[in-house]
């Protein structure tokens, strides 16, 4: 059994804070690599325009961009965890960025089985 869980409206609510932090203590990123990815991620601001109307600029203190080459990556380090969670049950997965697969194996008489918490 494949089940897929396509995660995208999530790129919308990644928490800086929490992903720097994340990036500093689990994956040992310091100094000036974590300095540029706190400027990057939190001095964003976004804005509307309309013809040749502009609106306020809002300051961004989440999300990340899905079209950016660093948004799959860091969007993957935010949602580390979730991997870790599915390989304590023993549940054979995939995941690239906003896309997680989860591969579960049964016999066809057993399903009830193939299902149950591991």
């Amino acid at each position: 059994m494949l089940i897929g869980f396509d995660l995208s409206a999530v790129f919308d609510t990644v928490d800086h804070s929490l992903l720097i932090e994340r990036l500093q203590s689990q994956f040992g990123m310091t100094d000036i690599a974590l300095d540029w990815l706190r400027f990057y991620l939190c001095d964003c601001s976004q804005y509307v325009k309309i013809g040749q109307h502009l609106s306020d600029a809002a300051r961004l203190n989440v999300g990340v961009l899905q079209g950016s080459v660093l948004g799959p990556v860091l969007f993957a380090v935010y949602c580390s965890p979730v991997a870790d969670v599915i390989a304590q049950h023993g549940v054979i997965y995939h995941q690239y960025a906003d896309d997680t697969q989860l591969h579960l194996s049964m016999h066809t008489g057993n399903t009830a089985d193939g299902l149950a918490v591991r």
